[in-house]
């Protein structure tokens, strides 16, 4: 024991193990403490649900229900962060003390304008809650309350045509001749859809229409990502995602990516359908042989599959560059006060952090219609559930099909090069 205090050992002393020590073995017989090193902050932010139709078929009235825009209320929880803690201090056996390192700091990343954050020092938790009614969006990865505009009723004479920057909800229909344009999503939530309407367009965003589209061979739908209604008839769509209809398409001209019909019993019944990857229906044609044209342009399943991989390798590559900045932010955000080189480079760094994340989120959508289209059979697949009538025609790539008799059975098409195959 004087041994170690002439060595200035004070803390940590283990004598029951001094008591037992035998010549000539090492022995621990002065053990510290070490530091803790504090928890990495903890952060859980609101989750954008991905739009997934529900088909309701009861034998009477059929329902296509979905939810496309996020709305929120004033007041609504958007997200929380648990604040890093500083760690536990450590203590060595000269009883000095070890200082524990703090724990990683993460950007809280929200829209301030439009999201407010409240703390409570007594458990460190930052809460976020909507300052405003809207739809919540991710937009650089930074959360936003983005105003929509809500028309209860019908847009009609009372309302004029609208054309909005922004999101648009619309409680009843869309009176005839009038239009509907939005950068964002639109939502159409009238049980009875849509009728005779001269344009609904989205530049940027989706479409859902609840009740349907009966076009009276004037209405054009566009828009920029996907397109959901109940049934379409008589009406132009142009879509450069895909197209998702419940239950039937009635004398349409559709292009678009992909053309799904949802149900089992759907049914396309004349007009032309011309997709690049994929349709998918029930039934082709009717009993009274309407012309039906299906046609399917094709993609290059190899470049597909080179992108699909290329955009794997992007992602890690971020993925990587991701951690670095994370480390570096967490790092300035623990220090203060910062130098003004210092401050310079924190803001840099979170502009680089919020640039990657939104190209992440970007590259991880893209990524996954990707993997939708090379689970496609070939080149260019159709699919039909349940029957095809004649005067059907059939088009993969360029080689055309007309079908002769009625098919009863689920068939699939699809092509290889220049093989057109049949299952």
């Amino acid at each position: 024991m004087h041994a170690l205090y002439e060595q200035d050992v004070c803390f940590g002393i283990l004598e029951d193990t001094l008591v037992a020590i035998q010549p000539r073995i090492r022995t621990v017989v002065a053990q510290g403490i070490p530091s803790i090193e504090g928890e990495t902050a903890q952060i859980t932010m609101y989750k954008i649900e991905e739009p997934k139709p529900t088909l309701t078929e009861d034998g009477g009235v059929n329902h296509y229900e979905l939810n496309l825009i996020n709305k929120v209320q004033k007041g609504d929880w958007l997200g929380e962060k648990v604040h890093p803690t500083l760690g536990t201090p450590g203590k060595n056996v000269f009883g000095q003390t070890l200082p524990a390192k703090p724990g990683k700091n993460l950007p809280f990343l929200y829209d301030k304008k439009s999201i407010d954050e409240v703390h409570d020092p007594t458990t460190g938790i930052s809460t976020l809650y909507a300052k405003k009614a809207g739809a919540a969006v991710y937009k650089n990865n930074i959360l936003h309350v983005e105003d929509v505009l809500e028309i209860q009723g019908d847009v009609s004479y009372e309302t004029g045509n609208i054309d909005f920057d922004g999101f648009v909800n619309i409680t009843g229909s869309i009176e005839e001749n009038f239009m509907v344009e939005a950068l964002q999503d639109i939502e159409v939530m009238g049980e009875m859809g849509v009728g005779g309407v001269q344009k609904i367009e989205s530049t940027q965003g989706r479409i859902y229409i609840r009740g349907g589209i009966a076009g009276k061979n004037k209405t054009i739908i566009r828009c920029k990502k996907d397109l959901y209604t109940k049934f379409a008839s008589d009406c132009t769509i142009e879509c450069e995602g895909s197209v998702y209809i419940g239950f039937y398409c009635i004398n349409c001209n559709i292009t678009a990516k992909e053309v799904i019909l949802e149900s089992l019993n759907s049914r396309i019944i004349g007009g032309t359908i011309n997709a690049q990857v994929k349709v998918v229906a029930g039934e082709l044609g009717n009993r009274s042989e309407i012309p039906t044209t299906i046609q399917v342009s094709g993609f290059d399943r190899k470049a597909y599959e080179e992108e699909f991989e290329h955009l794997k390798e992007d992602i890690e590559k971020l993925n990587q560059r991701l951690l670095v900045i994370r480390d570096k932010v967490g790092y300035y955000a623990k220090t203060s006060p910062l130098e003004p080189s210092q401050m310079e480079e924190y803001r840099k760094l979170t502009d680089e952090f919020q640039q990657i994340k939104d190209q992440l989120t970007a590259l991880h959508e893209k990524r996954k219609q990707y993997g939708s289209y090379l689970r496609t059979r070939g080149e260019g697949e159709i699919v039909v559930h349940r029957k095809i009538h004649r005067n059907t025609v059939i088009q993969l790539k360029h080689i055309m099909k007309r079908i002769p008799h009625e098919v009863n059975a689920p068939t699939t098409y699809y092509i290889i090069g220049r093989e057109f195959r049949t299952l």
